[in-house]
């Protein structure tokens, strides 16, 4: 029975593993409350019985540290009561290392001290299958040096789940969730995090692998801020309404310091204002990206929408992108080879925006099938070669439409020319034929649309001339 599972396989022994019988094989887990004790608590302390819950009387306070789990399986349930912890010196609110199965939800966790720094509201270390969830947490410390205070922090703590909390940070440098040390196959879901000072983060994934971080609301407000930021690969940052506010801030920024490869990107809600802002930033040396159905708006004069710098192999497929600041870029390949632009809506028509704009030895790249508006060039190629560009829309509200230097060896099939290699197939304007691009201007008097076509196969007779 239930109870005799618990004792046999849980308490006292491993909380998890691989055991066989004649009827059932796999990985078994404990339902919560079979076989497990009630405790209530009043104040803070240790909570070292394996398989219990812990349920919350009261609100209570801490000068330091507030509650260490010491055992298997153990439930701290606020009932929706206050931790106020790092009173007077450094701690954590709820703090575990070693032990698996911990959860901890329903609690309202303030940090008592406002100037503090390194503490943490929840800290979690050496264990799996632990869970935050349904918690409020508030985080301070100073705002014009590094406080690097924590909502939760998970290291090396594997199949965890961090879900439907309120976590605010206000202090410098400070943070909302951070995995760190292969805190691997996490899910950061349905949280709201808001961060209001300069130089913080709402998610900080570090070294960790195959995390999922979705249906996630997070704002950060003030300069060089984050929304997420992630330095490791096989991540998942998908279906997030993710809004940035200062200067040079990034709303999601993937780096390649430790190698963050593999990472996809997919179906967020993504706004950033302020000067030299960026949408996604995927930044050095940094493969397979994938960066698919977001809708990204920037707002900063100038801003980028989606930047790729010194990466290789990313797929950049059916995103809309809208530049609003003046002499932004929507979408950039800076120094970056073999990556796939297809099926995309961009958008840059404030003054001196460009829409794609590849430059500095991006080479090999595939720009197919996008539909794009700009104030400036439309499509910008500037030392960048062996590039296949063709059936796009590039539309600009100025005479100039594309810039390729004569110097570079792009290969531009030419929409509406000549070409005796046309292929019958719809192209980006419903015709019959693929065989380059449709060339256009806001004033109607863009090449494809003056063009001759006498034998009225949808391609101009004339080529488009660079």
């Amino acid at each position: 029975n239930s109870t005799n599972f618990v004792n046999r396989f849980i308490f006292g022994n491993l909380p998890i593993g691989q055991y066989s019988s004649p009827s059932y094989s796999g990985r078994f887990g404990v339902l919560e409350g079979v076989g497990a004790a009630i405790i209530t608590l009043s104040a803070c302390g240790t909570l070292g019985t394996a398989n219990t819950i812990y349920n919350l009387t009261q609100s209570v306070n801490s000068s330091g540290t507030c509650f260490t789990i010491t055992a298997y399986n153990v439930t701290l349930n606020c009932n929706g009561y206050m931790i106020n912890y790092t009173q007077s010196s450094t701690g954590y609110a709820v703090t575990s290392t070693g032990y698996n199965f911990s959860t901890i939800k329903n609690c309202n966790i303030v940090q008592g001290r406002t100037t503090a720094n390194n503490s943490y509201a929840v800290y979690l270390k050496s264990g799996i299958n632990s869970t935050i969830k349904i918690n409020n947490i508030s985080t301070y410390g100073p705002t014009s040096t590094s406080a690097r205070n924590y909502g939760v922090f998970l290291s090396s703590q594997r199949n965890s789940e961090v879900a439907e909390n309120n976590i605010t940070t206000s202090g410098m440098q400070n943070f909302g969730v951070y995995l760190y040390a292969q805190s691997n196959s996490t899910n950061i879901s349905s949280n709201k995090i808001f961060t209001s000072i300069i130089s913080s983060y709402g998610v900080y994934v570090s070294n960790s692998l195959l995390n999922t971080i979705a249906n996630n609301n997070i704002t950060t407000k003030e300069n060089s801020t984050f929304a997420v930021y992630v330095t490791s690969s096989e991540n998942n940052v998908t279906s997030n309404n993710l809004l940035t506010y200062g200067v040079g801030s990034n709303v999601i920024y993937i780096v390649g310091t430790v190698g963050a490869n593999k990472n996809k990107i997919n179906s967020n809600n993504i706004t950033s204002y302020g000067v030299g802002a960026t949408g996604i930033f995927v930044y050095g040396g940094i493969a397979n990206t994938e960066v698919s159905n977001n809708v990204v708006t920037t707002r900063g004069s100038p801003s980028t929408g989606i930047y790729i710098y010194s990466s290789n192999l990313t797929t950049i497929n059916l995103n809309k992108i809208d530049s609003l600041g003046t002499s932004s870029v929507a979408l950039q390949l800076f120094s970056s080879n073999y990556n796939n632009l297809t099926n995309n809506n961009v958008t840059a028509l404030t003054t001196g925006s460009r829409g794609i704009y590849i430059t500095t030895y991006s080479f090999s790249n595939l720009i197919v099938n996008n539909t794009v508006k700009s104030n400036n060039y439309a499509l910008t190629v500037l030392n960048g070669n062996l590039s296949k560009i063709y059936n796009n829309f590039f539309n600009s509200t100025i005479k100039q439409i594309v810039s390729i230097l004569p110097n570079n060896r792009a290969h531009v099939n030419e929409l509406n020319t000549t070409k005796t290699d046309l292929t019958p197939n719809s192209n980006i304007i419903k015709g019959t034929y693929l065989a380059g691009n449709f060339w256009a201007n806001s004033l109607g008097k863009g090449f494809s649309q003056t063009c001759q076509d006498t034998n009225t196969d949808g391609i101009c007779d004339a080529v488009y001339s660079i």
